[in-house]
């Protein structure tokens, strides 16, 4: 697949573009996310591919090893996930945010991204590395290790990154933020 072409402008705030993981046939999840974003005046670009249904044995087989508690539903939503980082590489963006089609924005998201995206370019300018911002993850670093100002921390418990040849490629670095009224 050509992940090179970006269908429509997503860029904004910093960020190269917006990628909503979706099922094609969840619209009402679609259209909640649709009018988050509008309240912000964003667009994201929906990530349609790898549906539960659509997952084919050699697709399991090549990013799946046998797991019965993996259902074809968790393996999409991974499988969606890898799709993105393909075009984050394949468009050579350097800050994609990453949203579920069930995210709900805060009236200070744009705050937060922009407290990430700058903490993201003053301390880890140079290396790949995966941000959760909000809940994501539900990873939150004790009020006692907080500094005033400071917004992105270093995670306790990182996810495996995606594993490709790409320089670009997630790696070493997980980090976790506060949303901006913390």
């Amino acid at each position: 697949m050509n992940y090179s072409e970006t269908p429509a402008p997503t860029a904004a705030w910093g960020l190269d573009g917006i990628c909503v993981v979706n099922v094609k046939t969840f619209t009402e999840r679609r259209a909640h996310i649709e009018r988050e974003l509008k309240r912000f005046g964003l667009t994201g670009e929906f990530i349609f591919e790898h549906d539960a249904n659509e997952i084919t044995p050699e697709l399991d087989a090549q990013y799946y090893l046998p797991n019965p508690n993996l259902t074809n539903g968790h393996k999409s939503c991974g499988l969606k996930h890898i799709a993105i980082m393909q075009r984050v590489v394949a468009r050579n963006w350097d800050y994609c945010l990453v949203l579920e089609d069930d995210a709900i924005l805060d009236k200070s998201f744009r705050q937060g991204v922009e407290n990430a995206l700058r903490e993201l370019k003053q301390n880890y300018a140079g290396k790949a590395c995966v941000t959760f911002i909000g809940s994501g993850g539900n990873w939150y670093t004790p009020r006692s290790q907080r500094k005033k100002g400071q917004h992105l921390y270093p995670a306790k418990k990182a996810v495996s990154p995606i594993r490709t040849s790409s320089a670009k490629t997630p790696r070493n670095c997980a980090l976790t933020g506060l949303p901006a009224t913390r």
